[in-house]
């Protein structure tokens, strides 16, 4: 039998291209809460650490003691601050009494840890919301990255690849992991733009995600060179991060080759 927060999500327009079985499957880490009219359920400045799903009820979203914006049922809130992982830029104050469902961060990471597929189409209605309430207000982060990373057995074969080609990176930012560039930077002293450090095993949820890159519309292409042996015991990531790349439409290499074709079409 379907509990309470199944067929609370089920109703939604939100939740519209999941089955029912994929909503049973992340509803275990979903949690309601009841709220009053005045409360303040978000704050400003806050790091957040978990978003709403506003079940019953208004909320408004509030600078300054101004209303910018009033939330309704299937709206999302806080989805922004995951997405871009960014502490909250308003005060969420409910106009109404109502109620919520409130899903971790964290949880998300276990949910794609688990079950990659329903994480895609899950944060995949996050960026959309998150799309759309930027859009409103005008504001985007419009910065363009190449994402290049690798296994550290392909460590050299990536390096060879950047320092063949650093004409080109003077004017293509990349995103790297630490590791990688401390070796461009003591060992190869290569001058290239380094626009963002990164940490890969992470989809969501900091700034060094990748993935949050990738939904947030800030990547125009992926360089991922893995050993696919050792790649297997991380498979669960490995197709969240695929399954991503798919369905933004990232461009994706995963041999020098094909690297190659990406610069050119760059």
């Amino acid at each position: 039998m379907m509990n309470e927060v199944v067929n609370a999500l089920l109703k939604l327009k939100v939740f519209r291209e999941f089955y029912t079985e994929e909503i049973q499957a992340f509803s275990n880490y979903i949690s309601r809460h009841q709220f009053l009219a005045g409360q303040v359920l978000m704050k400003k400045g806050e790091i957040g650490t978990y978003l709403g799903i506003i079940l019953q009820g208004e909320v408004n979203i509030v600078e300054n003691s101004e209303v910018l914006v009033t939330r309704t049922e299937g709206e999302l809130l806080g989805e922004i601050a995951l997405i871009q992982s960014q502490s909250r830029s308003a005060n969420v104050v409910a106009a109404s009494n109502g109620e919520v469902a409130v899903i971790s961060f964290d949880d998300i990471e276990k949910i794609k840890n688990t079950h990659p597929k329903i994480a895609i189409k899950l944060i995949s209605v996050l960026t959309r919301s998150t799309w759309q309430k930027l859009q409103e207000s005008k504001t985007k982060n419009t910065n363009n990255y190449i994402v290049i990373i690798a296994n550290e057995n392909e460590y050299y074969p990536v390096i060879d690849f950047i320092v063949k080609h650093q004409d080109f990176w003077q004017s293509h930012p990349i995103a790297i992991t630490p590791k990688l560039a401390h070796i461009l930077s003591t060992e190869i002293n290569i001058n290239i733009n380094i626009g963002k450090y990164l940490d890969y095993q992470r989809l969501i949820g900091t700034e060094t995600a990748v993935g949050s890159l990738i939904m947030s519309g800030n990547v125009s292409a992926v360089i991922y060179l893995r050993t696919p042996i050792l790649a297997v015991k991380n498979q669960l990531n490995i197709e969240a991060f695929l399954i991503l790349c798919d369905v933004y439409q990232v461009p994706l290499a995963t041999n020098i080759s094909t690297a190659k074709a990406i610069l050119y079409y760059l």
